[in-house]
């Protein structure tokens, strides 16, 4: 079963996100070299943020999974869908 590895979520003030994680959701900072930064939550999953200029789509994420197989999680789907 695919588990929620990581978050990468863009914004545009770095300090003021990493206060917010830390101080609001109790994340643990584990590394920053802007214009990035990543935090762990108990569980071990990290949210990364990333520091961009602010554009119309401010709130820009993307997901990462851990899987046992990458082939079966990738390649299986792909092969089983209707053409």
């Amino acid at each position: 079963m695919p588990s929620l590895a990581r978050a990468i979520v863009s914004r545009s003030q770095l300090d003021r996100s990493l206060m917010f994680y830390e101080t609001t959701l109790g994340l643990r900072r584990t590394w920053v070299s802007p214009p990035i930064a990543r935090l762990q939550d108990a569980s071990g999953m990290e949210i990364q943020l990333h520091e961009r200029p602010t554009s119309g789509n401010d709130g820009a994420v993307a997901l990462s999974f851990a899987v046992d197989d990458v082939g079966a999680a990738t390649f299986t789907p792909l092969r089983q869908a209707p053409r």
